[in-house]
């Protein structure tokens, strides 16, 4: 889904974001066709400079930390929407993001409160997978691997198509001892196409018995 895409979908279910001034769209356009040709330097200098011109414009602040987070810059991404959410707390693109930047850094007390907060907010299968995700990895950082099976079974229910939410909820389940968390990995496997390390840790599965 593209930004403006996002844009519209949250004007749909929140009531509206904020009105874009003349010509943001299309420096935000220009942005990201500039970073599909490779001129990532060039894109981000733009939307920095959208930034200092409308300061208070989530959207523009949103589309940094899109362009940042695109580019694996975790930390400058986490900036960026942090400051979109701040404008904007009712945008869940840039809260959910925040949230999986911050779990990307390590900062899982902050990245577990924020999933919070989107979550006491989602009205989208979408968003609410990638927040039941997320908090599935913080439960299986902390140790908590039945609230992980748990937080990613509701994940897979709400977008089956997610491969690596499925690999994650096997692993879980072969850490409980079910017999379900081999299948989970092979439906993983089967569907990238055939993830052949994910396929052998199936079969390893297959004999998998809890310690005791």
């Amino acid at each position: 889904m593209g930004f403006f895409d996002r844009l519209d979908r949250l004007a749909a279910e929140h009531g509206g974001v904020e009105p874009l001034p003349p010509g943001v769209r299309e420096a935000i356009e220009l942005a990201f066709v500039l970073e599909e040709r490779g001129e990532r330097a060039d894109a981000e200098a733009r939307l920095l400079a959208l930034t200092i011109d409308h300061p208070r414009l989530a959207a523009a602040w949103r589309a940094l930390g899109d362009l940042r987070h695109r580019g694996a810059d975790d930390a400058g991404a986490a900036l960026a929407y942090g400051r979109a959410v701040d404008l904007d707390p009712r945008d869940l693109h840039a809260l959910v993001s925040l949230a999986e930047c911050l779990l990307a850094l390590g900062r899982d007390e902050p990245a577990r409160d924020t999933f919070r907060r989107a979550l006491a907010q989602v009205g989208d299968d979408t968003f609410e997978a990638r927040i039941r995700v997320g908090r599935g990895r913080l439960a299986l950082r902390a140790g908590e691997v039945a609230r992980a099976a748990r937080e990613l079974e509701r994940a897979v229910e709400l977008a089956p198509g997610d491969l690596d939410a499925a690999a994650l909820l096997g692993r879980a389940l072969v850490a409980l001892g079910s017999p379900e968390g081999a299948r989970w990995l092979l439906h993983a496997a089967r569907g990238r196409p055939l993830d052949v390390e994910l396929a052998l840790e199936a079969a390893e599965a297959q004999g998998h018995r809890p310690e005791v």
